[in-house]
């Protein structure tokens, strides 16, 4: 892809712009970080290796690193990622446009695996470490390019894991959960995404009956459409929880 760095040109084992792994049918982003802090993601790391900050061939470097873990360690097809995100703000293609295989579990409830339905997105960076605004705008375009429009998670909607660290998590939060994604009113924006993320930690299913109502939204259905679907496939256990997102959702304008 234009004005990505291809597999070949970071020095991948796999040369993932020749394979064709399915199932895929991407319709959402999970972001990931690479755990502990490296020699890539802060200048203090990268000093101990001799490195600039950023750099993109201590980028390269990890992905290498990752990639072979990946392969000889996991026992895996290739690196588990579609796309990563450095410290310079260089995007890097991974997998690409194949399946993934970094997200194990199915956040949102629908009997699909999120390997083969989200974008998996590694930020080149760990622990503590805090991502640059190049890399920030990095993923701003690659999300622009790949899928406006789509809901962007992360790592630990899926399963317990400190991945991607408070930053990244916060930057989902803030930035990509709803407002941007959804043409609602500021006032409408938060008052939904507060509503869901309660949703989430206090009942998995209620959360994911609301983020399925989202989704029905933003293909090109009415608020209205979106209850009547989600309503009929309510499960007893989150049927309060799942009705006050319903209740939310029937008071929002129609955005498409």
């Amino acid at each position: 892809m234009s004005g990505y760095v291809l597999p070949v040109e970071w020095g991948a084992q796999v040369d993932y712009t020749q394979n064709e792994w399915t199932p895929w049918n991407p319709e959402k982003f999970v972001i990931h970080y690479g755990g502990g802090a490296n020699y890539a993601g802060s200048e203090a790391e990268a000093a101990k290796r001799g490195y600039s900050f950023p750099s993109v061939d201590a980028e390269k470097s990890v992905l290498r690193a990752w990639e072979n873990w990946h392969i000889n360690g996991r026992g895996w097809l290739g690196i588990a990622y579609n796309y990563a995100i450095g410290q310079s703000g260089t995007i890097y293609q991974l997998r690409g446009e194949n399946r993934s295989g970094a997200t194990r579990g199915d956040e949102d409830n629908d009997g699909i695996p999120a390997n083969h339905e989200a974008r998996a997105v590694v930020f080149i960076l760990g622990g503590n470490q805090v991502p640059t605004e190049e890399a920030l705008d990095a993923f701003r375009t690659l999300y622009n390019n790949l899928g406006p429009g789509l809901r962007v998670t992360v790592h630990s909607d899926y399963q317990s894991t400190s991945c991607p660290g408070d930053n990244l998590r916060a930057l989902v939060d803030n930035e990509f959960y709803l407002e941007d994604i959804m043409q609602f009113t500021e006032e409408e924006a938060t008052e939904l995404k507060n509503l869901v993320l309660g949703l989430k930690q206090k009942d998995s299913t209620g959360y994911g009956l609301a983020t399925n109502g989202i989704d029905l939204i933003r293909a090109h259905r009415t608020p209205a459409e979106a209850v009547d679907e989600v309503a009929r496939s309510a499960a007893s256990k989150a049927q309060a929880l799942a009705q006050l997102a319903l209740d939310k959702l029937r008071k929002v304008k129609e955005v498409l």
